[in-house]
């Protein structure tokens, strides 16, 4: 029974190890932007908005399983809720929700903003159209997450804060609709992509093959992170209607699986190295460093090492220099120096 518990006790600290992975990939991605003042072009706003909901969904996900103490009796191991962390349980649950679906909901807009730029060769930079993206990406999510929070619905579910065990009615019927919508958004997702890539695979005119260095970069996550939901949605609804989530259930399967999502995120800055405006704005910006470090070590030059005018301009202004027979000669003066 021991090693049941050591084994939940490695998932639980492989979820936490992952959630760090996440969270730094996600936070070097925004900094990345941010320092390089690229957030100014539409482009990699859409990365931004996609790292921040990846930042706060690894770091809610690392949160998770923290209120949580695993205990061995007879026949089976135990999750239950630290003493006086159920508030906090409700709220990490509902937190990993609302992100989870922020983050869905943004790889979605971004495969529409790929999808209309390559096929109708139009880009939504306009300002109501990233307004509507950003209802899109993190209005609507709170409309879902907030259903099962005015039902009480959010506690332990085996070892992590989200939906509580044992379900009832509503709560089956959230589960599985909710895990269903995350099936239509990255098949949709893919489906949106992969028409992009293949019009893009022929540039017929110089705006698509502008269109595909720009675009292209923000191919990368998206798949990748589709693939890896669809995974974790298929368990939960394997486990939910075929098997039966227990109270005890370990839940070993979707930590693994949301560690890989986690892992999905250093697609993220990784491809925002690939993209040739940032490459640009990282080079420039190094020049600017260089250039302003440059004045001191050029001032600190001309300290140590004065000119001949100024060496003469001081020796004809300081009667004692004028008169010193060392400083007759300017030659002489500038050797002496």
């Amino acid at each position: 029974m021991g090693s049941t518990k050591t084994s939940l006790t490695v998932f639980i600290d492989m979820n936490k190890a992952f959630a760090i992975v996440g969270s730094l990939a996600a936070i070097s991605a925004v900094v990345l932007i941010l320092i390089t003042r690229a957030y100014r072009q539409y482009v990699f706003r859409l990365q931004l908005y996609l790292a921040v909901a990846c930042f706060f969904f690894a770091v809610s996900v690392g949160f998770e399983t923290l209120p949580v103490q695993v205990t061995v009796e007879t026949n089976s191991s135990i999750a239950a809720v630290l003493e006086g962390w159920n508030d906090s349980c409700v709220a990490i649950g509902f937190l990993a929700q609302y992100f989870g679906f922020a983050k869905s909901f943004s790889v979605l807009w971004i495969c529409i903003y790929v999808f209309m730029a390559a096929v109708y060769e139009r880009q939504l930079r306009q300002l109501k159209y990233e307004i509507s993206g950003l209802v899109f990406t993190f209005a609507l999510p709170a409309a879902i997450t907030w259903i099962p929070l005015l039902h009480g619905s959010y506690g332990l579910m085996g070892i992590w804060c989200n939906i509580k065990l044992p379900f009832n009615h509503i709560d089956t019927i959230y589960v599985l609709m909710s895990q269903g919508l995350i099936f239509v958004i990255q098949f949709a997702s893919l489906i949106l992509l992969f028409s992009a890539v293949v019009k893009f695979c022929k540039p017929s005119d110089v705006y698509s093959k502008a269109a595909l260095r720009e675009i292209l970069p923000l191919t990368i996550y998206p798949p990748l992170y589709s693939i890896a939901s669809v995974i974790y949605a298929s368990n939960i609804i394997i486990n939910v209607t075929v098997h039966g989530l227990k109270p005890a259930e370990e839940n070993e399967n979707e930590i693994i699986v949301v560690s890989l999502l986690q892992t999905c995120v250093l697609s993220i800055p990784l491809s925002l190295l690939l993209h040739p405006r940032l490459r640009s704005n990282i080079a420039h910006l190094c020049k600017k460093i260089a250039t302003a470090a440059a004045p001191s070590s050029e001032s600190h030059t001309e300290l140590s090492h004065p000119s001949s005018s100024q060496i003469e301009s001081v020796v004809e202004n300081t009667p004692i220099l004028r008169s010193c027979p060392r400083a007759a000669g300017t030659s002489r003066i500038q050797d002496d120096f």
